[in-house]
């Protein structure tokens, strides 16, 4: 006959197997839509079983006693590895559901580019910066586009980097323009972590700035003053002595160069660092903007491709290995060199004085620097006859040719 016990709490029934043998069954009750019992060979163990599976469901509700014997295997034996790293099943679990599921939704990268290029739009970013972003995000979507952001790692975005052929400064504009877009990824809630923060940008060798010497100077702006009617000398004129940007020359309008005062206003929405500054004009600079005829209007026709025209003036003025943004550079040694103060250079630059005085220290002699400020249009000539095209005759002659 079977003999109930309920001290623990739930039933524990005294009964025979089938096989005539006798066991001690706990009786849990109706779990999950069906009776879940368990047998023991003593007592003792019946009597443990209970009081513990009491204990579970007096603090964590009847969901506790649907754990099965495989479950709590499976949870121990993960429950000591993560005790090894100092962590535990419930960080386990957060971890990863939050990079399984993002609370912004899985995204593709594809899409993730889209939304990124139309913030930037509008946030205002100018048209070059969108350009050139968009030609880095094209790549890299048809490297990743299929794929969900959070799925993305740093081994993959490594290797594809690695198996380019770039320079080490494309490699690190890259790891700059990935980084904005996985953070721009994680803002959204597409992703927790920045893949790149584990990929450690190229270090780059600093080297002085490629600038021009003052006979090539002069080549390169007569050179200009010929070239497609004169069209670009202001532009290069512009940019060796008063050391805008290129893009700040190409939004540059005459309205905004006063002459008279000797002065450049380079506003703010048309400057780099989105900051208004003055820029004053050097000596030689008024002489070179004077030779342009009409100073109406735009001071560069509008060009896709400046540096087609700087490489065609370049093979014009036979200069060989013309440097990257030489105009700019050249005005900053050159200023730097004559006026000896970082501070001021700095200020016509629309730069800081830290990077004047990295970048052009020391770069050019003091000699170098006053040839550099000297060059100037050449004079025009004088007293010299211009023949026309058909002989003059003397008046008397030219009278009786007339008369006869």
């Amino acid at each position: 006959m079977a003999q109930n016990s309920r001290k623990s709490g739930f039933s524990i029934r005294r009964e025979k197997r089938s096989d005539g043998v006798p066991c001690w069954v706990v009786d849990l009750g109706i779990i999950d839509g069906s009776r879940r019992r368990k047998k023991f060979k003593t007592k003792t163990e019946a009597e443990t079983f209970s009081h513990q599976k009491w204990i579970e469901k007096e603090n964590y509700g009847t969901a506790a006693l649907e754990i099965s014997d495989q479950l709590r295997i499976e949870a121990k034996t993960s429950e000591k590895k993560l005790n090894e790293v100092g962590s535990s099943l419930s960080e386990a679990v957060n971890y990863f559901l939050k990079h399984a599921r993002p609370v912004g939704g899985k995204k593709p990268l594809a899409q993730l580019i889209e939304e990124f290029l139309k913030s930037r739009t509008e946030s205002g970013c100018r048209a070059e910066y969108l350009r050139v972003q968009g030609h880095v995000m094209g790549k890299v979507s048809r490297q990743f586009g299929g794929r969900f952001i959070h799925e993305i790692s740093h081994t993959e975005i490594q290797e594809w980097m690695r198996s380019q052929k770039w320079s080490a400064r494309t490699r690190k504009n890259y790891h700059s323009d990935l980084r904005n877009l996985f953070n721009f990824a994680i803002k959204q809630g597409y992703c927790l972590l920045n893949p790149l923060e584990r990929i450690d940008p190229p270090k780059l060798d600093e080297a002085a700035p490629g600038i021009l010497n003052p006979d090539q100077v002069q080549k390169l702006l007569e050179a200009a003053s010929s070239y497609r009617s004169g069209q670009y000398l202001a532009y290069v004129a512009i940019g060796l002595f008063a050391g805008l940007r290129s893009s700040e020359i190409q939004a540059l309008d005459w309205s905004e160069i006063d002459l008279e005062q000797k002065l450049i206003h380079v506003k703010g929405w048309k400057a780099k660092t989105r900051r208004r500054r003055v820029v004053g004009i050097a000596d030689n600079l008024l002489l070179w903007l004077r030779q342009i005829p009409e100073r109406i209007s735009r001071v560069v026709p509008h060009t896709p491709n400046m540096s087609k025209h700087l490489s065609a003036l370049a093979q014009k003025a036979e200069i060989a290995n013309y440097p990257k943004n030489a105009l700019r550079h050249s005005f900053g040694s050159y200023f730097l060199a004559l006026h000896r103060d970082e501070n001021r250079t700095a200020l016509e630059m629309g730069n800081s004085p830290q990077k004047i005085f990295s970048n052009y220290r020391e770069v050019v002699t003091p000699k170098e620097a006053k040839d550099y400020w000297e060059i100037k249009p050449l004079p025009a000539p004088e007293n010299v006859l211009e023949f026309p095209s058909k002989p003059i005759l003397p008046e008397s002659k030219s009278r009786a040719k007339l008369n006869g």
